[in-house]
């Protein structure tokens, strides 16, 4: 009994690493696809400054996504291993939040994204967790919602509470 449960214990451990691994591949060739091709495009075509110019910042956009892959990536395995500091510092998170929905929106254009955002919100945490977490709700609301259809982003102080709330219209996520 005992090595029947460590056995099977073994074989879901890899199989989680083996999905982990997909969903990593899956993420970070996404980002080096659209980066690839957008170079090609400016090689091999005269474009018009504008156009060139578009697709330059398309490619930031996407140059900006495989980073933040990464960082997420290397967190994790500080984490996971232990070796992960927290800080605890005070930052504005009205940029955060600001930054992360205008990066989603602008890569992502199937949805409509209503933001309200109050300025200069400070929060005292680790700035890196708070960051991936909007950026976690957001992907979330548009991986779980349908094309066209909106998601609404509201930060604001209410007394010595700071409220994010990430609204969408989606079919939701199993609890």
């Amino acid at each position: 009994v005992f090595i029947y449960r460590a056995t099977r214990k073994q074989i879901k451990f890899a199989q989680q690493q083996q999905n982990f691994m997909m969903a990593v591949t899956h993420e970070l060739k996404t980002p080096i696809a659209v980066t690839q091709l957008n170079l090609q495009t400016i090689k091999k075509h005269q474009l018009d400054s504008t156009k060139q110019q578009q697709i330059i910042d398309n490619t930031l956009v996407e140059v900006n996504r495989l980073n933040t892959l990464c960082n997420n990536i290397l967190w994790a395995a500080q984490l996971d291993a232990g070796s992960y500091i927290t800080k605890n510092e005070k930052f504005n998170i009205s940029n955060i939040v600001t930054n992360c929905t205008n990066n989603i929106a602008n890569r992502l254009k199937q949805q409509v994204i209503i933001a309200t955002i109050e300025p200069n919100v400070y929060l005292q945490t680790d700035e890196l967790m708070i960051e991936m977490l909007v950026n976690n709700l957001l992907e979330n609301a548009i991986k779980y919602s349908l094309p066209n259809t909106h998601i609404f982003v509201d930060l604001h102080k209410n007394n010595n509470a700071i409220i994010l709330a990430v609204k969408d219209e989606g079919i939701g996520i199993n609890d």
